[in-house]
């Protein structure tokens, strides 16, 4: 018996537009508000250009349609079976079987075809989300997606809740708005727990991103939940000493530190950070994401020395991991420049920000919110060095991008506009 179920997708509508919210997202996918304050964007990606997914889909988890694929049993089958048949009928009846048989082959060949498709744009979208290439990513993603069945075996359609995850990932890094890329991960988990069970590691990773996506929109007492019940399947199937089990602490001190719980943040970011050095080595990419984490910490405490110190050790970990051509390394620079900025040490913080604006050009192009957020923290440092009309020429440069990207009345323009009419030569 070959059960079905039936996922209902809007194809046509799945698009990408422009939207207004912005997204932040931790290099292991942990989300976090940008603009609480500064050092909220300490071991976090600046938002990405305003998009939006302009998408309709549908997960019913009570319909399942079980369809057999004889309706008469093989044993019923065999006693009701003529005993004689002619020549004729089993030249037929050997007929049909072969075209029947052909059909079935054919069938298979192309099914299997399809499903090597689904896994080529999986994985090349996985590379592609790793190097920083997001909209890239995304379009892969939604190829997997387009192509993928939408009445699907169940040892079938968990594929399809990985493609959903994926979105649910990559998405904000596109500027997609948190609650866009939350239905895609409510889809993903959906339809996990009903073809896993809700004790299994895969839906320990569902809670972990809505979590995520929760905390970046303020949801700070859902995404503690979340986060608790991957926690407690994955303690429950891996045990006290496993790197999943490390990030979900990762998580949770930074709800405790946006709580302005700092000790018990730090605390819990220290039981993290003890397993990844014990499981994965000192030079692994998620301890780099810790000390980034680390960092936000003492910046929200005002230690910004402490916070520019342990944000250089996580740059050196993500060169040394990803390579130093990934906008990963040029948040680095950035959050280092603005920690070195709180700190008083403006020449080094210049010299941080244009190591990430030489990156960000690169990946992003002249018209993108990330790239305009750094020549609003260089106009910040020109200013704080009384370098005027630098500072008045950054801030324009910030407007110009902000304008393009958002709408008037957005919170960057309004921010922007601001500085701007405060830069006073005299």
């Amino acid at each position: 018996m070959t059960h079905m179920m039936k996922i209902q997708i809007s194809r046509s509508s799945f698009s990408l537009t422009r939207s207004r919210g912005t997204v932040g997202l931790l290099d292991d996918g942990i989300f976090v508000n940008q603009h609480n304050n500064l050092f909220l964007l300490l071991w976090f990606l600046e938002a990405l250009p305003e998009m939006t997914s302009n998408m309709h889909v549908t997960h019913n988890s009570k319909k399942r349609s079980i369809v057999d694929d004889s309706e008469v049993p093989k044993s019923v089958a065999k006693l009701t079976r003529p005993s004689a048949v002619s020549s004729a009928d089993k030249s037929e009846s050997c007929i049909i079987s072969k075209t029947k048989d052909s059909r079935v082959v054919e069938r298979q060949k192309d099914n299997g075809s399809k499903e090597k498709e689904i896994n080529k744009y999986i994985n090349d979208g996985n590379d592609l989300f790793g190097r920083g290439q997001y909209e890239e990513a995304t379009k892969l993603f939604q190829k997997a997606l387009s192509k993928h069945q939408l009445e699907a075996p169940e040892e079938r359609i968990l594929k399809l809740a990985e493609i959903y995850l994926r979105l649910g990932t990559v998405l904000p890094q596109t500027g997609t708005p948190a609650d866009k890329a939350l239905e895609m991960l409510k889809e993903a988990h959906g339809i996990r727990v009903e073809a896993l069970g809700n004790r299994h590691p895969d839906v320990a990773e569902t809670f972990h991103h809505m979590g995520v996506s929760l905390y970046h929109q303020y949801h700070y007492c859902e995404a503690m939940s979340n986060h608790e019940q991957a926690l407690a399947i994955r303690l429950e199937v891996f045990g006290n000493r496993h790197p999943d089990v490390a990030m979900s602490y990762v998580a949770m001190s930074l709800i405790l530190s946006e709580q302005g719980k700092h000790k018990e943040a730090m605390d819990k970011l220290n039981e993290g950070l003890e397993i990844q050095l014990e499981v994965l080595g000192s030079r692994h990419e998620q301890v780099g994401t810790t000390y980034s984490c680390m960092a936000g910490i003492f910046g929200r405490q005002g230690k910004y020395g402490k916070a520019a110190e342990m944000k250089q050790q996580a740059l050196e970990i993500h060169v040394e991991t990803i390579g130093n051509r990934n906008p990963r390394v040029a948040a680095d620079y950035g959050l280092i420049g603005m920690a070195l900025h709180l700190n008083g040490d403006n020449k080094r913080a210049m010299k941080a920000h244009e190591k990430a604006l030489d990156i960000q050009l690169e990946f992003y192009g002249n018209s993108h919110a990330t790239v305009a957020s750094t020549y609003r923290n260089m106009g910040d440092v020109s200013h704080a060095r009384r370098h005027y009309e630098s500072s008045r020429q950054f801030y324009e440069k910030a407007l110009s991008i902000y304008l393009e990207v958002y709408t008037e009345d957005h919170k960057e323009v309004e921010i922007t506009r601001i500085k701007l009419m405060n830069v006073d030569p005299w």
